[in-house]
């Protein structure tokens, strides 16, 4: 029945793939050829893709890999016909490799790695063209991992091996505190690095040295980065929404290459109760395509969240502040209320989810802080982000109309849970999906992307190793989701 599957999937893939990727980002050619390379699916940070995820006439079932909290993102790599699809993870003290097959998901192995100070370093992945996987270890070092199988009489032998570890030069490192929050690839192959108190590094492939910047005004990083095909690097921090450039030979934040800098509304200087930081909680999605209007979306850090689009590249001619006072690149800032008119106050810590021009965000407004905790204790919420009236509700989305150059909310709905964890979106089956929550049990939730109705839910359980908490919902390569969890790694398939 899964080689059925695999050859009626390929098929589909061959003969509608010009109209699910009619809205696709270039394709980074140093990036392993799979459904999800690495976080957020791609250099665009979009977090949807072109692949199917189930759907409501299905028979599912779900797999449970045992594992230490909390692989936030796993990285694919390339997809090889009629063998199991194979990924990388990262948890608090391990790199692992595992296999979704169809007798379930199973770890291959695993190698400790030095406990970082913060739990996002590590929570980034990327997986190149050559299925080596890029990962941070500790807190300013970046490790470059393969798995290497031989045949060894009449068994094969498996085992991790890591090709070389770099750590970024101490001149730049800000502070004994700092630790590498974001990691992307350029499209021409150059690994791209940030860290938590603004420093911003690229190395090759080979990871031989790091050419490092560090962004002015001690600003603070708590997201991924995105990257576009022109060298654009987009870094959102506590203070300002930022474009560095990837010369191909160097970074730069000179205008006359392209960099800039923009303002927008940050919020308080306490993090809300949830929040990973201040500022945006969002990494910064890129929409549209060369010939569109390009932006970046992100949510901003005000009480009443708002979705905020900033013109990717220049800036038109004839364009007026949205605003008195609001910087001119920004393109829109509009209030996400989730189907509330009176609503004063939203969170979203998730990043924005992007298919062609339009954006979904999920509510992360839990009733209790424990911001106030020491250590890990601080993600209590998160921990208990199912539990009666902590559990947010709401889900929203929005499209920019390249007419009025405007942005409305096509849809929002106050009855879906999605709690802690990164929505994605199939262009196939045009459902969004998340790891959601119903009467306090886990769910997966499957989501009409035109109209916001419900299209289905799976229930995975009461059990924290069904907590998404913080990690990506991905689309695997066989029409499954796969997600990291309190527990472990969690996969919903097709029986």
């Amino acid at each position: 029945m899964k080689s059925l599957f695999q050859a009626l999937l390929f098929l589909y893939l061959i003969t509608f793939h010009h109209l699910a990727s009619a809205a696709s980002p270039p394709k980074n050619p140093f990036l392993a050829d799979s459904p999800w390379p690495m976080s957020h699916q791609g250099p665009y940070a979009q977090g949807s893709s072109d692949w199917p995820g189930p759907t409501a006439n299905q028979n599912l079932t779900n797999d449970y890999m045992p594992g230490l909290p909390v692989s936030i993102t796993l990285g694919y790599t390339s997809s090889k016909y009629g063998q199991p699809a194979e990924f990388w993870g990262s948890s608090l003290f391990t790199i692992f490799n595992g296999e979704a097959r169809d007798s379930g998901i199973h770890r291959n192995l695993f190698v400790g790695k030095p406990m970082a100070q913060n739990a996002l370093s590590g929570a980034y992945i990327v997986v190149d063209k050559d299925d080596a996987a890029f990962i941070p270890v500790g807190d300013t070092s970046m490790g470059k991992f393969v798995h290497h199988k031989a045949p060894f009489l009449w068994w094969t032998t498996s085992q991790i091996n890591k090709v070389k570890e770099l750590a970024i030069p101490s001149a730049y490192i800000n502070g004994s505190n700092d630790y590498i929050v974001g990691v992307n690839m350029t499209y021409d192959g150059h690994l791209i690095v940030v860290t938590a108190n603004g420093v911003v590094c690229s190395t090759d492939r080979n990871l031989n040295s790091f050419d490092c910047i560090n962004l002015p005004d001690n600003q603070e990083i708590s997201n991924s980065i995105a990257v576009d095909e022109e060298g654009g690097i987009y870094i959102v921090s506590n203070k300002y929404m930022n474009r560095i450039q990837w010369t191909g030979s160097s970074l730069s934040t000179h205008s006359s290459d392209g960099a800039w800098q923009a303002n927008y509304e940050t919020g308080p200087e306490q993090p809300l109760p949830g929040r990973l930081g201040t500022g945006s909680g969002s990494t910064p999605s890129l929409m549209g395509n060369q010939g569109e209007d390009q932006f970046v979306v992100v949510t901003d850090g005000q009480e009443l969240a708002h979705l905020v689009l900033f013109w990717r590249s220049d800036i038109p001619a004839d364009w007026q502040p949205i605003a008195p006072g609001k910087d001119r690149r920004i393109a829109a800032e509009v209030p996400i209320k989730f189907g509330n008119p009176s609503a004063t106050s939203s969170v979203s810590e998730q990043s924005v989810l992007v298919r062609d021009h339009s954006a979904m965000v999920v509510s992360n407004d839990y009733a209790f802080s424990s911001s106030w905790l020491p250590g890990l204790l601080q993600y209590t919420t998160v921990f208990f982000s199912n539990v009666g009236p902590n559990a947010p509700y709401g889900v929203e989305r929005f499209s920019w109309d390249k007419n009025t150059r405007t942005v409305k909310s096509d849809w929002a709905t106050k009855e879906i849970s999605c709690p802690n964890g990164i929505p994605t979106m199939s262009a196939a089956t045009q459902l969004a999906y998340c790891i959601g929550q119903r009467g306090g049990k886990w769910t997966l939730e499957g989501i009409n992307w035109q109209t916001g109705a419900s299209a289905f839910h799976y229930k995975l359980g009461l059990l924290p190793i069904n907590n998404s908490f913080y990690a990506a919902t991905q689309i695997g390569a066989d029409g499954d989701i796969i997600t990291g969890t309190f527990g472990g790694v969690v996969r919903i398939r097709q029986r």
